[in-house]
């Protein structure tokens, strides 16, 4: 297939996201069909003024509050659902029997009853591809330490620590489906990766003990939850999640030991990780990059590139066509050509 529709179902950031996504995935990987995003389903409450704004922002051939209008187009192959996850089991089931293949954001649904039968209506589409949003394994370091582990350079795993911290919700917000009871919560926001990333490295986790705490007066989901548990391999762990972890951005930390050495990787810190092995003549961990995951067929960007550097240069155009259209637009960090003759300059003396 040489081009792949597809419809975003809710816009809020992650729709965005994806939306980005559909346009930068060719620059990466060569053999990728091209991605139309031909159709987005919005809530009922958005308004004519923010509809005007999404078509004239990006120019979508399709902005409706109908799903079934998405449903129903033959030309659109595949979703990506970015909806409150209370909508997420009927779409999903509405979305297997219209025969679309589905991209779908965590949690997959409410709880286990759903997901059970879900399971039984996808096994008579069993053609059909049904995908979940568990983007950090996909990480170049997550990889390489996958690699580790499967080839015994750590030895026999004994524990794990998993955490994921947010501290973003240790001031009052506004109530959306993030903060109401089923919806909302630190486990249920946070948890899917965590859970996903052990199950993904080690094992299958099994629950030992845990808890969920709300520490915000009045706030009626969890701010912050501890799980014991062990897996299947009989790897022993603690994974630990918080919404109101003062002074974390995206705190996704992840600490493996074995019986012939460690990795310690940080989301903060994405492009490397830290390896101890019993076998170095030297003692403490060794500061690992891993930039590109050389498997997945992407001929662009090159090893050396970290995640964030290909975002300076969407800076640069950006600034660039800014001043272009709007001669008032002004920031003091642009570099100009003045600029470049100084360095031109200092180059000069170096000869």
């Amino acid at each position: 297939m040489k081009k792949v529709n597809i419809a975003i179902i809710g816009f809020g950031f992650m729709g965005r996201v994806y939306a980005l996504a559909s346009d930068a995935v060719k620059h990466f990987f060569p053999n990728s069909p091209e991605i139309k995003i031909k159709a987005v389903l919005i809530s009922e409450k958005t308004s004519l003024k923010k509809i005007s704004n999404i078509k004239h922002r990006y120019g979508f051939e399709v902005i409706t509050k109908d799903y079934f209008e998405i449903l129903t187009d033959k030309e659109i192959h595949g979703i990506y659902i970015a909806s409150p996850n209370n909508f997420h089991f009927e779409q999903i089931k509405l979305a297997i029997k219209h025969n679309k293949h589905i991209l779908c954001d965590k949690p997959l649904v409410l709880d286990l009853e759903e997901s059970n039968k879900l399971i039984q209506i996808y096994k008579l589409k069993s053609n059909l591809i049904l995908n979940t949003v568990f983007e950090y394994r996909y990480i170049p370091a997550i990889l390489k330490i996958r690699d580790l582990i499967n080839s015994q350079n750590l030895g026999e795993l004994i524990q794990f620590r998993c955490s994921y911290l947010h501290g973003s919700y240790i001031n009052d917000r506004p109530i959306t489906w993030r903060l109401r009871p089923k919806t909302g919560g630190a486990v249920v926001d946070l948890g899917p990766h965590v859970i996903d990333l052990i199950n993904f490295l080690i094992g299958k986790v099994n629950v030992i003990n845990s808890i969920k705490k709300s520490k915000i007066k009045n706030r009626l989901v969890d701010d912050m939850g501890i799980i014991m548990c062990t897996t299947d391999n009989d790897v022993d762990g603690v994974i630990e999640v918080s919404r109101v972890s003062s002074g974390s951005i995206d705190d996704l930390r992840l600490e493996i030991h074995g019986t012939k050495g460690s990795v310690k990787w940080s989301l903060e810190d994405l492009n490397y990780f830290h390896f101890f092995s019993n076998n170095s003549d030297n003692s403490g961990y060794k500061r690992v990059p891993c930039f590109t995951n050389y498997s997945d067929d992407s001929d662009f960007p090159p090893p050396k590139v970290t995640s964030g550097w290909l975002m300076a240069h969407y800076k640069c155009l950006y600034y660039f066509v800014k001043e272009i259209s709007d001669k008032n637009f002004r920031k003091d960090y642009i570099a100009k050509f003045e600029d470049a003759h100084y360095v031109q300059s200092i180059l000069n003396e170096l000869e």
